[in-house]
């Protein structure tokens, strides 16, 4: 038995306050090698309901596509619960996980078992409560320092210069930012400054719970040129750019909801000649990339919840190539 093993049976019985009995499961030796070498498998009952757990051994946190394909593979042989388990999971990965309802225990901290009506996290202090996310300027401020790799220090005026926002609206970004502690705010005379202390992954690991998709809304239109010019690819579109995905039928591009608001645009059928998905974005696109396409980051909040596995699969992979 490992330590992960007598991890997960000191953390039920401590959540639960039930005792369980794990043992190795036989049916492991019938599993593909690869299957073999990653986990090591043991059977147990959980709630009166049997469960098989799956320890990952290795040393590198795998892409929650590449679990949800290990556990499908699991299913042809196992029928009931499959308990992913690791001894940590990056924020990123268990949001994923969460929202493929894939079960998972991470030992001492985290317990997540759907099918069994369970979703206990000790490190958040709150039972089946989603945090409360930030505002658009914050996000997009947030998005600007890991995208421009640029940490502060930060004022309002700064802020100004470089985002748009008013000094108002940046101290209410130091409020919100002070409930996920990613920065250090200090004062100087009647000025208040920000610099990140978490950076690259980190920081978006710990921001990613409190981060939304940036569209608004969407509809297909036809563009004045001048829009157009302001455009930039979002959505399928975008992730084509940064993958080997094909490029959707339809185009799709993201303007700032303050710029569409200024044209009336009437919705179009898809199929009429040169129309585009535009998709209407709570912050300004343009300020996060200097490319044709959205930011990446802000590409992946907007079809996190994409269920195709192509997408989540090159979504995985465009945020792995980010030099973060």
């Amino acid at each position: 038995m490992n330590e992960l093993h007598d991890g997960v049976v000191s953390y039920v019985r401590k959540i639960l306050g039930q005792s369980v009995k794990i043992k190795p499961w036989p049916g492991a030796s019938s599993l593909p090698v690869f299957l073999q070498k990653t986990y090591t498998f043991y059977a147990t009952e959980i709630m009166s309901h049997s469960c098989l757990i799956a320890i990952d051994e290795g040393t590198k946190e795998q892409a929650p596509t590449v679990i949800e394909k290990h556990l499908s593979q699991l299913r042809k042989t196992w029928t009931e619960n499959i308990i992913y388990v690791r001894q940590s999971i990056s924020a990123y990965s268990r949001t994923r996980l969460i929202e493929h309802k894939i079960p998972f225990i991470v030992p001492d901290n985290q317990l997540y078992l759907p099918d069994l009506g369970l979703d206990l996290r000790e490190h958040m202090n709150k039972l089946r409560s989603a945090p409360e996310p930030l505002s658009p300027s914050t996000q997009a401020l947030v998005l600007y320092v890991l995208n421009k790799r640029f940490y502060g220090p930060l004022t309002a005026d700064r802020f100004k210069k470089i985002l748009g926002y008013t000094p108002m609206t940046f101290s209410r970004a130091l409020n919100e930012l002070e409930r996920i502690q990613p920065a250090s705010i200090t004062t100087k005379g009647h000025k208040r400054i920000l610099e990140f202390k978490e950076k690259g992954r980190s920081l978006w690991n710990l921001a990613l719970p409190y981060l939304l998709s940036p569209v608004k809304k969407e509809a297909p239109v036809h563009l004045p040129s001048a829009l157009l010019k302001m455009a930039k690819e979002a959505g399928l579109s975008a992730l084509s750019s940064y993958s080997m995905l094909s490029n959707p039928v339809v185009p799709v591009i993201a303007l700032w909801e303050d710029v569409v608001s200024a044209y009336k645009l009437p919705e179009l059928p898809f199929e009429e000649k040169g129309v585009h998905i535009v998709e209407v974005w709570k912050y300004d696109p343009g300020l996060l990339s200097d490319g044709k396409a959205v930011d990446r980051l802000s590409l992946y909040l907007s079809l996190r919840n994409n269920r195709d596995e192509r997408v989540e699969s090159s979504l995985d992979k465009i945020l792995e190539d980010i030099q973060w």
